[in-house]
């Protein structure tokens, strides 16, 4: 019923804004869709290559590594925190260096930093499509303050940011002069003959006659 209740909901508004008020639905949708997959997707890979690269380990002579499997599992769940999961990753790496030696723990530290790398040279490319491409030097800080607010902030920081800039890219295309096309979301190709359309219904909803 996906499309019957977008028809429906969009004929909740005027005609004239009706586009740009769905926009702002998609481009929500579109970011938290997005940032599911690739987080879920990027655990789940990097676990599956942690652990498989402590096994390759253990059986050329570099182990033991008795908790290859839960190391995985854990360095993977901190993979869905943005950013800063990689680095809160080293922290458990310390175990290995605690408890089997120097040898055990640089196999492990280059192990954890392989498998992250791979992942996200896997996975990203194929999965976000610059839809989350939000830089770094912008994301950690944004994480950092609004994980102030509670634990969930630590997930919920990238979408929303990246939401945050989408809203602002849409809205100042829309704003321009000439007006960028309604409905098509920053990083959208816009389709043959929509861009005439959409500009001529811009000044009288948004702009002063």
């Amino acid at each position: 019923d996906e499309r019957t209740i977008k028809r429906r909901a969009g004929s909740m508004f005027p005609e004239a804004i009706r586009k740009d008020v769905l926009a702002l639905f998609r481009i929500v949708d579109r970011t938290m869709a997005t940032f599911l997959r690739v987080r879920v997707l990027l655990g789940v890979v990097t676990g599956l290559l942690i652990w498989a690269g402590l096994e390759i380990a253990q059986q050329l002579g570099f182990g033991p590594f008795n908790y290859a499997v839960s190391a995985a599992v854990l360095l993977g769940i901190l993979q869905l925190i943005p950013e800063l999961g990689f680095f809160l990753g080293f922290f458990p790496i310390l175990l290995a260096f605690a408890i089997g030696g120097p040898v055990s723990g640089v196999v492990a530290l280059v192990v954890y930093v392989g498998a992250v790398k791979g992942a996200s040279a896997v996975v990203e490319p194929r999965v976000t499509r610059g839809v989350l491409d939000v830089h770094p030097g912008l994301l950690i800080p944004a994480i950092v303050v609004l994980s102030q607010f509670g634990v969930i902030w630590l997930l919920a920081a990238a979408p929303a940011v990246a939401i945050v800039r989408d809203l602002v890219r849409y809205a100042k295309a829309r704003l321009s002069e000439p007006p960028g096309p309604a409905g098509v979301l920053p990083g959208e190709k816009v389709k043959r003959g929509s861009t005439s359309r959409a500009a001529s219904t811009v000044p009288s909803v948004f702009r002063a006659p």
